[in-house]
């Protein structure tokens, strides 16, 4: 006994705006396997038609009349059916292209399903299937990032219901084709698409534009959801944009018949409607405003004929590198430009990497009528990259004239400077006696994070750090950088270590070393890493302060990650005689940190 199908032939009409490509052969159906088989005809008499667009997505755009809109092979629907007194039900079933009618405006969709008792059903679907479903409920994303095609999946379409019979029982599969289904489902469109394009002569920039971006006074895209079994009620938004960026996959232009669609959702729009264009390069144009007051209905197209302006104007820094590596260690290769957070360059990029050559030139340009406020109060980041190391460092450009070049020569960096100039004065446990106080982070009072120590006092741009001697007992202080961060993941390098420092007494002595835990560390829990126990050329100076700091000390660190801290411990020596027994306090003055890589 022959198989037998139930073709259900639902007629589709479809009012749809996508973008324009060519026609596409359509291959007939093929007999589906198991179940029975049902059809259900679209028609699209009265509505904008369809074309296939090449990578086979849904509905396309008629270029004859820019209006209409027709089916495309690779759609599919999603169908209910309820029947009165029955527990039959279709819950959002997929129906696929199966052929179209000879006019495209009406097609074929088929599915495999369960077999229909008879009785009277209630029919609805939308196009294209749902991202979720919850019963009739559905939701749909409108995204804030388009292609500026006409995009058959942006354009949502909830049919009208319908009631009729089962869907009949068909022998043989093929006969779809001779017999078309009587069951007709129209369609209509649940977004407001916007249609715009350059007339001839108002792209006055000349550039093709690779990029649109659009915001509204209201949310436009996001989520949509509505009840497909109510197809006229209006589209709920969550998780709303007033911006919509076009990412043209055709440049815009003003040759005729150039468009580019977005899709929204239906809201009224009262207020400004922003326009800002992009070439290829990332250069932008000044922002173009227009006053609207209209609802942007479901199912309608708005018209735009947009003039594209010049571009903003340009303001430039002009980096070069002065004197030698010796500071680093190393000979730089890349100049690394980082813009601060809200800004861009004038190609888009927020970060420019420039190889050192002989030009000794490195041009960053930005629309200083954008950022100029910005940069009055953030600084532009330069580093340099060598094999072992990226070192940044700020750099005020706040001195700029918009449209002009400012030029800037940059010194090499140390790997770690630190000279106390723009740190706030503090003083903290100097002279605690009978005690070995917490470590603090030093960050509070303008230092970078991961600086800490214990018994510091900074002021007159130098620091100094006591040890406490008590009788029977001393309470050392210590200095702490913050981990070498600048140092290459994976790298280990050699380093030299060079300071100003003095003491105020023979009797304290101060070691040198290295840690990797970033905790604050008190005095009394030593160095994890001594590499000296007592640092050379660290000499008593009559007179020593924060203002008189003479002599220079140098030590070395035989292999540093980007881990390691470099670690200063103030002690006293039991080697004393007379009245040694006195309590006092004693300090080491330190200035003008310096480290080096050593090759």
């Amino acid at each position: 006994m022959a198989k037998k199908h139930r073709i259900l032939l639902p007629v589709l009409a479809l009012l749809l705006i996508g973008a324009c490509s060519r026609n596409e052969e359509i291959e007939q159906p093929t007999s589906p396997s198991g179940g029975v088989e049902v059809a259900i005809l679209c028609d699209n008499t009265k509505e904008p038609q369809v074309y296939s667009l090449p990578d086979g997505t849904r509905t396309w755009i008629d270029d004859n009349d820019w209006a209409s809109t027709r089916w495309d092979k690779n759609d599919k629907i999603a169908l209910w059916a309820t029947a009165d007194g029955s527990n039959y039900t279709l819950n959002a079933q997929n129906f696929s292209l199966a052929y179209f009618t000879p006019s495209y405006s009406t097609a074929v969709f088929n599915s495999t399903v369960a077999d229909m008792p008879a009785g009277t059903y209630t029919y609805t679907a939308v196009s294209p299937v749902p991202e979720s479903v919850s019963g009739t409920q559905v939701s749909y994303q409108i995204p804030a990032k388009q292609t500026g095609r006409y995009e058959g999946k942006w354009d949502i379409l909830a049919a009208d219901p319908l009631t009729a019979d089962a869907l009949p029982l068909f022998e043989q599969s093929n006969q779809m084709l001779e017999t078309p289904p009587s069951h007709a489902l129209r369609f209509r469109h649940k977004c407001h698409a916007l249609r715009i394009e350059v007339p001839a002569g108002r792209n006055i920039w000349g550039e093709p534009i690779t990029r649109l971006v659009i915001d509204f006074p209201t949310e436009v895209v996001g989520t949509v959801s509505f009840d497909a079994a109510d197809p006229s009620a209006p589209m709920s938004l969550t998780e709303g944009s007033k911006s919509i960026t076009l990412d043209l996959n055709t440049p815009l232009t003003d040759e005729a018949e150039n468009y580019a669609w977005a899709f929204i959702n239906p809201t009224t729009v009262s207020g400004d409607i922003s326009f800002t264009a992009y070439t290829a390069n990332g250069y932008r144009s000044h922002t173009l405003s227009v006053p609207i007051d209209r609802e942007m209905a479901a199912g309608h197209i708005t018209p735009i004929t947009l003039t594209i302006p010049t571009e903003l104007p340009v303001s430039y820094v002009d980096f070069s590198v002065t004197g030698d590596s010796s500071n680093l260690g190393e000979e730089p290769y890349n100049l690394i430009v980082k813009a601060p957070e809200g800004m861009t360059f004038r190609d888009g990029t927020t970060e420019q990497t420039f190889p050192i050559d002989e030009s000794n030139k490195y041009t960053v340009a930005f629309y200083g009528d954008l950022y100029g406020d910005l940069l009055a109060q953030q600084p532009l980041q330069v580093s340099f990259e060598t094999e072992n190391a990226l070192v940044p460092q700020n750099v005020s450009v706040a001195s700029f004239t918009p449209g002009e070049h400012l030029p800037i020569a940059l010194k090499i960096p140390y790997l770690l400077s630190e000279d106390f100039d723009d740190k706030t004065d503090f003083e903290y446990k100097t002279e605690a006696t009978t005690s070995n106080p917490d470590g603090i982070s030093l960050s509070q009072y303008g230092f970078d994070e991961g600086w800490t120590g214990t018994r510091l006092q900074v002021s007159q741009k130098a620091m100094r750090i006591s040890v406490r001697h008590e009788t029977v007992a001393q309470y050392p202080g210590r200095l702490d950088t913050p981990p070498l961060a600048y140092i290459k993941p994976g790298k280990t390098v050699k380093l030299k270590v060079t300071f100003n420092a003095n003491k105020d007494n023979d009797y304290l002595y101060c070691s040198f070393g290295t840690l990797t835990d970033t905790a604050p560390k008190k005095g009394n829990d030593g160095l994890e890493n001594t590499l000296k126990e007592q640092i050379d050329n660290l000499n008593t100076l009559s007179g020593v302060s924060f203002g008189n700091i003479q002599g220079v000390c140098t030590c070395e660190v035989p292999a540093a990650t980007n881990a390691t801290r470099l670690s200063w411990l103030t002690q006293r020596t039991y080697n004393f005689t007379g009245n040694g027994w006195v309590s006092r306090t004693w300090y080491m003055y330190l200035d003008n940190i310096r480290v080096t890589i050593v090759k």
